[in-house]
């Protein structure tokens, strides 16, 4: 499997707008993509006193082929929008990674 993980560093004063706007718009895109598998919304709870929130979405794939081609059509359409619609107010990267295990507990 594997995950293309975006993080995204946003602005306090375009938060709430940034926010309704992943929800409603951006994750639903990215759902409409029958190859993502699961979309997570994280948010990273390590953040220093008068920093930005940052938060991160987690896309998973069944393979890379699939995942690069994601990358190369829905992702860098809605980064576009992104700009668009938050300039340097949000920030944000791209990471790809590769699940090699899981480990479960039993029972």
């Amino acid at each position: 499997m594997y995950i293309f993980n975006i993080t995204f560093s946003v602005e306090k004063s375009v938060f709430t707008e940034w926010e309704k706007w992943l929800k409603e718009e951006f994750i639903l895109d990215v759902l409409s993509n029958n190859d993502v598998k699961v979309v997570r919304h994280m948010r990273l709870l390590a953040e220093q006193e008068n920093q930005d929130p940052t938060y991160c979405l987690h896309l998973e794939f069944l393979n890379s082929a699939i995942l690069h081609q994601f990358y190369n059509t829905t992702y860098i359409e809605m980064m576009d929008v992104t700009q668009s619609k938050f300039g340097d107010k949000c920030l944000y990267f791209g990471t790809v990674l590769e699940l090699l295990s899981e480990t479960l507990p039993k029972g």
